[in-house]
């Protein structure tokens, strides 16, 4: 059985990809690339602020 520091290691892999899935699809909706950085920011330090 895998450990949850694991399970945590392989959804980090992936989180690259999926913020650049998000900023795309957000740009297509209309936001600009200033918005969509900020919005990816404030995603990381809610993330980081919880792992603490």
């Amino acid at each position: 059985m895998e450990s949850f520091e694991d399970i945590q290691k392989k959804e980090f892999e992936h989180l690259p990809s999926e913020i650049g899935t998000l900023g795309r699809r957000l740009v297509e909706v209309g936001w600009s690339r200033d918005q969509v950085l900020a919005y990816v920011k404030e995603l990381l330090t809610e993330y980081n602020e919880d792992r603490s």
